[in-house]
């Protein structure tokens, strides 16, 4: 069943978003093509000033719009009059939540992916690979952890909102500002709950900061992981935190 969810899941999104990855993407090509004819054509380096502001404007929308589109999915499948359906079909909650999660994840990677390989497009030159050819040598394994956290961070703050919504709705009245409170709330938990993990790791390294400003690659190696498993204690509570509340009667909008 938990398939059958996904496909209406990744149908309503992909039409969304796919679009909108392929235009940064094809915007990022014709940027690259600006500059290799400003070098023959001096108009093309106005057309590239334009289009390079543009594309590194679309970059950042396409990821702020993929986080919207996550969160008006959840609310509109949820808690909207096509929440009356969702809620009469044969699915267990858990499926509707979960397909939700799997559903932003893959377009959370296919945005990051998008923007990633836009910034490539634009960028790319032989002192630029030379340039990353000198990090890759020495900070190489650290790249996936940054992508992962680029992942989970944009993943975390949809969950977040979603959490907090889902907590308002339980409310008969006035459940935009709940959710708003209720957010805040979360948020500060996830704040202690990093802090407390700081601190966990300044007690059993002593010299961690110390390590860390001598650009140590175990103090470097043990930030990344850290910063990566954060999110996934924070996106854990969350989706509990969503689970329980979508489980208590709400009064759809």
């Amino acid at each position: 069943m938990l398939g059958k969810v996904l496909k209406y899941d990744f149908k309503y999104m992909g039409k969304m978003l796919i679009p909108l990855y392929a235009i940064t993407i094809g915007l990022s090509l014709l940027t690259r093509l600006f500059y290799m004819l400003a070098d023959k054509y001096s108009i093309f380096e106005v057309l590239s000033f334009f289009t390079n502001i543009s594309g590194i404007a679309l970059m950042v929308a396409s990821l702020v719009f993929t986080l919207i589109t996550v969160i008006k999915r959840f609310y509109t499948n949820l808690f909207k009059e096509e929440g009356y359906l969702t809620n009469v079909l044969p699915v267990k909650l858990n499926t509707h939540i979960l397909s939700k999660l799997i559903s932003a994840l893959v377009f959370n990677i296919f945005g990051v992916l998008a923007v990633v390989g836009s910034l490539a497009i634009m960028y790319w030159s032989v002192e630029l690979a030379e340039s990353i050819r000198a990090i890759l040598d020495t900070f190489g394994e650290f790249i996936p952890y940054i992508l992962l956290y680029m992942v989970l961070a944009l993943q975390e703050s949809e969950m977040l909102i979603c959490a907090a919504y889902s907590l308002g709705q339980t409310q008969s009245k006035n459940k935009i500002p709940y959710a708003v409170v209720f957010g805040i709330v979360l948020y500060s938990i996830a704040q202690v709950i990093a802090m407390v993990g700081i601190g966990i790791l300044m007690l059993t390294h002593p010299n961690y900061l110390e390590l860390l400003e001598n650009m140590d690659m175990g103090a470097i190696r043990t930030t990344m992981i850290s910063m990566n498993i954060f999110p996934v204690i924070d996106m854990i509570m969350y989706y509990l935190v969503m689970r329980l509340s979508l489980n208590k009667k709400m009064d759809l909008e």
